[in-house]
Formats: C-alpha cells, structure tokens, sequence
C-alpha cells in the first residue's frame, strides 16, 4: 500500500493558499525539508547558474516506492497528513503535498527513489516543462532520493528574465542553506554551487561541532560576543544566544525545528532589548522555540514562514523572561568587572612572580584567590569553553600561559610548548593533510623573490606542501609565490618572513630533508612567538580535540602544571 495518498477535499478546503515558486531558493528550501521529513542523516544540494539551470537535491532517507513516485507530483499529494485532526498536529516540515506539483508546472523534474526493502529503484521524469504526461523507468539507486529541477522558469519568459542574476539568487539560496545548517544539527549537509564546495557540514556530535556551525555561519564575532539564552515557561522552551554590538545583523528564528519569519517575535526582541537600554546598532540572534503542535498553527502562509501563535502573552513573557534573565548575568558581570579595575588585584610584578619562573609550580593561596577573583569573572564575558581532554579554558596570561581548571584543579600550559607538541604530533602522525590542520588566510600571501630565491623553492616547494601549506596554483607572475593556506600553527608567525628566512637556511645546506625543514620550523616557531588572542588560542584547541586520538595523551599530560594551593 502506498504511503502517499490523495488528500481528501475538506482537507484540501482547510489548506491555506496554494505553493507559489517565488525563487530557485524556494525550491531549494521545499525539497530540503522533504528530505529532513524523510528522516535522512545526509543531504547534499548541488545548484548551478543560481539554481536555474540545475538543483538536485540527494538525500539517503526512507525514500519512495513505484506507486508513490506516481502519485507524488500531483496536487495535494502527501503521507504527512491523513486526516483533519493532523492539521492541529504537525510535526513534519511539509504536509500540504503540493511542492512537487508546483516545481514540475514550471521545470523539467526527475525524481529516482528507492527504499531499503527493495533491490531496485525507480526513475520519474517529465520530457516536458509543465507536462502532465510522466514517464517512469526502473534504475539502481541506493535508499533515499534524488529530485533533479532543469530549465526553472523557461516556459515563463518573463519570470526567467527577472532572475537572471545569478549572484543575487545565489545569496537567496546560500541564506536557504544557512538556515538549514543551523537546525539539522543531526545531519551531514552538503552544499556545492556551480560543482564547488560551499560549506560541507558533518553531523553534530559534540560541542566543538556545533561551535564550528556558529562560526562560519554567524561569524566569529558573533560567536565570541554571544550571550547564552536558555529559559522555561508555560511549557514552552527557548534557547539559543544573543549577540550585542556586532558588525552584522544575523537573525534566525525557529519554532520546533522550522526557520520562520514573524513579526511579532522580531519586535519582541528589539522592544526588550530598548527597553532596557542595551540595544546597539546592530546585533544578532539564533533562537529556538520548543512550543506544543496545539498551541500554534503553521498553516496560514503559502511558503509556511509565518506562525500565528493561540497564546501571543506567552510567547511574550517568555521572551521578556528569557532576554531578561541573560541582561541580568550581564550587568551582574560588568559590575564584577568595573569594582575589580578598581582594586587592582595582578600588577606585572605579580604575574612576574607567579608565572615568569617556570621552576617554580608552587603558587600561593592568596594569588590563586587573585586569579580566581579577577580573571574567572573575566572570562564569563567571554564564551566558556569546556574541552574533554584539557578541561575548561580560563584564560592567557602574560602572552605565555594559559590558565584552565580540570576536575576542580587549576593547571598552567605554556603555549610554547602546546603548538610544538602539536607541530610534532602531526607531522609523526602524518595528519597534515586534514583540514582542521590548516588555516585559509582572508586574502592571497604573496612573496616575491629573487632568481636564486625561486630556484630554491622550486626544490623544497613539495616538502611545503606535505607540510601543509597550500600554494596557488598557475602563478602567472614570475618570481613570485601566492599562499592560500598554511598549517594551523602558524597562524601567528609572518609566514613571509618564515620563507624567506628558510631559504637562507637551505641554500647554505648540501642535502636537506623534510625533517631537515621540519625541525627548522619548530625551532623558528618556538623562539618567535607573537600576541596570543583568546579566538587565536580556541581555534588551536578545537583542533587539538579532534586531533586527540592520534595524539599521544603522555604526553599532552606533561603539559598540565599544577598550581598548588
């Protein structure tokens, strides 16, 4: 029996207006959500020419037998709903069955499903744009689907000429994805555009997965600046973060897993914050709403970004509570903060005291008590980090150590020492070749040099590379060197000045190997050390975290320095 059936008409009576393709982004959006209704753990979109040329969309879900492809592309077709009762309580992003009706009358559609109890899947396709006559074809495919869209808008002329801006659909459709990545936390997505990797997202595991979502989604300083909501009312949940005073204004807001846009929660929001004097030019948000199915109604927007909400005071209140509750920690922290400046607990001859002589691993109660007093406040403005193998991050003192506590124990780490035990491991380990071990720069280093400069990294150009730097490629410039990338441990050291002092070594040297270079950096690291900064010191331990398993933890402990009591 086919899981898809024909909606009855006084269902069909109660559905608001009818899918409308308003963009190649829409369609992107419709399709997604089918794959997430068909609870898949993978999805990979793939969108040429601003998604009117090609979108396909693959996923790996439960997928779709002959007799459902057949029924699939006609109007109000669905196996999210049977009954009236369903509309009160929906739990799939879809229900009304009318996506696919709506992408066929204007593209070429092809759809190949299969499901897992059946060694053969099947393949349905339109030769025609809008073609009420279908043709299907038996395929190997494995379980799940994949929806082809070809020629969007090419037998509406004037639709098609309207979006003919391939940048201005692709920022459309890339916000699409955006908003998607950052609640199928469970799901490994995909993004290429025009056959080129756009963002490429695993599935949630841990929080330093979620951490690198935020950050490339939202920005860094979206991340950094954010302030943690989590509040419980009426039977309703609200969690996420705020971020204040942000170059960018990025806002998400979903209600049980679905991205909307509403008004009243916009206004909310900006009217809490007005209230209470803290709002600043710009800030951002991602929050989620946990709300029962009964107590909303998804069913009163075409594209379903709308929600009319049967308790509007309650979703005010918890707002207000929610908002409330995290200006509160704030002003509390600030407070804590502004009496400290005051006292001055560190002065440098402290910290030269304590920290300076690394013989010395014994530190007096009553500095520990300034450490605890003066920096653990400082850095609840700051996100707390928790890592599984070093514990919770602290802080940096004096551009040399950092400061963290684990299992109730506070330990100093020389940073030194923390980047050349990791330079070392990698390249033992022969893990370079991951991304979590190198860092894109914001724009193209580009060296110049001499001829004799250039012969020489012509001959050690393939050692750089094993040891991760990435360089650009077809250099129509003579004498001259472009890096796109370089290893993660070098993120604070002049690369440029790195290079050109390497050249200097090696043209001194007879013969010279990858450990010869090796070596060479990890002392040049070593005895060139820069300004530390907290995101700089973050990035470098996330990597570490994923590292970890092919890191030897002997000697990471050897790191952790007590700070007696």
């Amino acid at each position: 029996m086919s899981s898809i059936q024909i909606l009855s008409l006084e269902i069909i009576n109660k559905i608001a207006a009818g899918e409308v393709i308003n963009r190649p982004a829409s369609i992107i959006k419709e399709l997604v959500e089918n794959s997430i209704d068909a609870q898949s753990s993978y999805i990979k979109v793939n969108v040429e020419k601003g998604g009117l040329k090609t979108i396909k969309v693959y996923d790996n879900g439960l997928g779709m037998n002959k007799n459902d492809l057949l029924l699939c592309l006609q109007k109000y077709t669905t196996s999210k709903i049977k009954n009236i009762d369903d509309l009160d309580n929906i739990y799939t992003l879809g229900f009304r069955g009318e996506a696919l009706a709506s992408i066929r009358m204007v593209s070429q559609i092809e759809i190949r499903s299969n499901i897992c109890t059946q060694l053969v899947g099947w393949k349905l396709y339109t030769r025609d744009i809008g073609s009420r006559k279908i043709f299907i074809n038996p395929i190997a495919h494995p379980r799940g689907t994949t929806v082809i869209v070809s020629n969007l808008f090419y037998n509406i002329p004037v639709k098609k000429n309207f979006f003919s801006n391939e940048q201005v659909e692709f920022f459309h459709i890339k916000n699409i994805i955006k908003s998607i990545i950052l609640i199928s936390l469970n799901i490994h997505i995909i993004f290429y555009y025009n056959n080129k990797i756009i963002y490429n997202f695993e599935k949630v595991t841990n929080n330093l997965s979620y951490i690198k979502r935020i950050k490339i989604i939202c920005g860094k300083e979206c991340l950094y600046n954010q302030l943690n909501i989590y509040h419980q009312l009426h039977n309703m949940k609200l969690y996420g973060f705020l971020s204040l005073n942000t170059k960018k204004s990025i806002k998400y807001i979903y209600v049980n897993k679905r991205i909307i846009y509403n008004k009243f929660i916009i206004r909310t929001i900006k009217s809490v914050l007005l209230q209470n004097n803290i709002i600043s030019e710009q800030y951002s948000y991602v929050m989620y709403f946990n709300i029962q199915s009964k107590n909303i109604n998804i069913n009163i927007h075409p594209q379903k970004t709308d929600i009319l909400f049967y308790n509007i005071e309650y979703i005010y209140d918890l707002i207000l509570q929610s908002i409330l509750k995290i200006i509160s920690n704030k002003k509390k922290i600030i407070s804590k903060k502004s009496t400290l400046k005051k006292t001055e607990y560190f002065t440098s001859h402290d910290l030269e005291n304590i920290f300076i002589n690394q013989n010395i691993n014994q530190i007096t109660k009553n500095s520990l008590d300034k450490i605890s007093k003066r920096d653990l406040v400082f850095l609840e403005i700051k996100p707390v980090y928790h890592f599984k193998n070093f514990g919770k991050f602290l802080l940096i003192i004096n551009n040399m150590y950092l400061i963290i506590t684990q299992k109730n124990i506070l330990y100093k780490l020389v940073i030194k020492d923390i980047v050349t035990l990791f330079f070392y491991n990698i390249f033992n380990k022969n893990l370079i070749e991951l991304d979590v071990c190198k860092q894109l720069y914001n724009s193209i280093v580009t060296i110049p040099l001499s001829n004799h400069e250039y012969l020489l990294f012509t001959k050690i150009k393939p050692y750089l590379v094993k040891l991760g730097f990435v360089f650009q490629k077809n250099n129509i410039v003579l004498f001259q060197i472009d890096i796109i990338a370089c290893p993660i441990f070098l993120i604070k050291i002049s690369v440029k000045n790195l290079l050109i002092n390497l050249l200097d070594y090696i043209s001194i040297q007879t013969v010279f190997t990858c450990n010869t270079i090796k070596f060479w950096m990890l002392t040049y690291i070593y005895f060139n050390n820069k300004i530390w900064q907290y995101d700089d010191i973050i990035n470098l331990l996330i990597a570490y975290e994923i590292l970890m398993t092919d890191i030897s933890m002997h000697f990471i402990k050897k790191l952790f320095l007590p700070i007696k009591i």
